[in-house]
């Protein structure tokens, strides 16, 4: 839906970020003015954020995440929060995602953009119907 909405390139005040090489715990994306006075998360994507979370994102430093939708979820807040949630109430309107149990099925986050080095190259493989990066 991030995609759809022309939004991709985009970071946004309340999504969760992390190196896209890194094995790091998520952290929270920063609201140009400073998030300590926030007391409600109710964010327009065009809120702006943190120089330094835009520099870092421009340059490929961090990444916005995606959900894995489970149990014990890191989740995001402001409009991003908002997108995440649509997106599992579209696939499970009866289910809250409070009512999973990590026993059952375990939440986490993924890195939503990587980095594609300058000189990648992609070849047609037609026995395996498909491509080789």
């Amino acid at each position: 839906r991030r995609i759809r909405a022309g939004m991709f390139g985009s970071l946004w005040v309340g999504d969760l970020v992390c190196p896209p090489n890194s094995a790091a715990r998520p952290r929270m994306v920063q609201s140009s003015e400073g998030d300590a006075a926030i007391t409600e998360w109710v964010f327009d994507p065009a809120t702006p954020v943190s120089e330094a979370d835009a520099a870092a994102f421009a340059a490929g430093d961090i990444s916005f995440t995606s959900p894995l939708f489970g149990a014990s979820m890191a989740k995001a807040r402001g409009a991003a929060g908002e997108l995440e949630a649509s997106v599992w109430n579209s696939f499970m309107p009866a289910v809250p995602l409070s009512a999973l149990k990590p026993s059952v099925l375990y939440g986490g986050r993924r890195v939503g953009r990587l980095p594609i080095p300058d000189d990648l190259e992609v070849e047609e493989h037609p026995a395996a119907k498909g491509i080789l990066l």
